[in-house]
């Protein structure tokens, strides 16, 4: 639930160049059985079931599958950090479920609110994700990036 008391986004649709591109184009609102939205609404979850990923405000995982999925990348911080470490449980045969029955409150950019300039960046730089699970062959990004 956000500040008002409305549905907040919950989970999302693995960013694959589909996705993106039709967030892109503005393809998502003219053709959404083709270029479905990254973000899933709330419509789209009345019921519990399997999603790409659930955001990180309400983002639970067994300690065992961390581990096995090799914890966070650290070239990750605030923003795609639970997205990329989805993947990765995904490609190792793990599913991710979200429970519609259960509620929390998220303030949306909370931890970054007082530090626009930073979340930005952050933000920007967190569009490594793309680089390093979608674009084929641009998996390797230097130690500082």
């Amino acid at each position: 639930m956000d500040e008002e008391g409305h549905a907040s986004t919950s989970a999302a649709r693995f960013p694959t160049l589909r996705v993106m591109a039709g967030k892109i184009l503005g393809l998502t609102n003219l053709f959404p059985g083709v270029f479905p939205a990254h973000l899933m609404s709330s419509s789209d979850l009345r019921v519990s079931g399997v999603v790409d990923q659930i955001i990180g405000a309400f983002f639970l995982i067994r300690k065992a599958v961390f581990d096995r999925c090799g914890g966070f990348d650290e070239r990750f911080f605030v923003y795609f950090e639970e997205v990329d470490l989805s993947l990765r449980a995904k490609q190792l045969g793990y599913t991710s479920y979200f429970l519609s029955e259960v509620s929390a409150f998220h303030k949306g950019g909370g931890c970054t609110e007082r530090v626009k300039a930073a979340r930005l960046f952050y933000s920007l730089r967190s569009r490594i994700f793309m680089r390093k699970n979608i674009i084929p062959g641009w998996n390797s990004l230097p130690s500082f990036y």
